[in-house]
C-alpha cells in the first residue's frame, strides 16, 4: 500500500493520492534539506492530514501552482481541483478548504495522455502516447471551464509543441 500519483502545490506543499483515494496533505515548512530523516522535524503541523477522498481513478496528477490541481481520471475526463487553505486543515472528506467548482471536469478525451506536468499560470504540457508533446492553458483557473472543453481554454490549447517524447 502507498502512494499512486505525487503533485506539487507549490511553496513546499505536496499532495499525495494514496492507493485507497485519499488524498494526503504535506508542506516541508523548511525547504531546506535539514528536516529529520524520519520526518519528526521539518514539517507543517497538519502534514500526514487527509484533505479529500475519492481519488483512486487517479491516472495523473499534477500541480500548476498557488494550490491548483488538474486530474487526469482513468476515464480521459480532466477535472480540476482548488485548495483554498493551503495548510492541511481541509476536511478529510474535501467538504471543507476547497473551492467552489473543485472536483469539476473542464476537459476530455485525455486517454492518450501518458504524462502531463503543470507550467504554473494556469498551464499545462501533455505527453500524448504517440511522442507528442501537447500545450493547454486554463484560462479561467476556477473550475468552470465547460465539461467538453470548448470554454475557458486559450486558443492555442491542444496545439502541438513538440515532438520525441515517447
Amino acid at each position: 500500500m502507498g502512494f499512486t500519483q505525487l503533485a506539487s502545490g507549490d511553496i513546499g506543499i505536496i499532495y499525495g493520492v494514496h492507493d485507497d483515494g485519499r488524498l494526503l496533505f504535506y508542506k516541508d515548512e523548511w525547504r531546506d534539506g535539514s528536516n529529520a530523516a524520519n520526518g519528526s522535524t521539518g514539517w507543517s503541523r497538519n502534514t500526514g492530514h487527509q484533505v479529500g477522498q475519492h481519488f483512486e481513478g487517479a491516472r495523473l496528477l499534477t500541480g500548476s501552482g498557488d494550490g491548483t490541481l488538474y486530474m487526469v481520471h482513468q476515464d480521459g475526463r480532466l477535472l480540476f481541483y482548488k485548495d483554498e487553505s493551503r495548510d492541511g486543515s481541509n476536511a478529510a472528506n474535501g467538504s471543507t478548504g476547497w473551492s467552489r467548482n473543485t472536483g469539476h471536469q473542464i476537459g476530455q478525451h485525455f486517454e492518450a495522455i501518458k504524462q502531463i506536468v503543470g507550467g504554473g499560470d494556469g498551464i499545462l504540457y501533455a505527453v500524448h502516447q504517440d511522442g507528442r508533446l501537447l500545450f493547454f492553458k486554463d484560462e479561467f483557473q476556477d473550475g468552470s471551464n465547460a465539461p467538453d472543453g470548448s470554454t475557458g481554454w486559450s486558443k492555442g490549447s491542444g496545439n502541438q509543441v513538440g515532438q520525441g517524447w515517447a
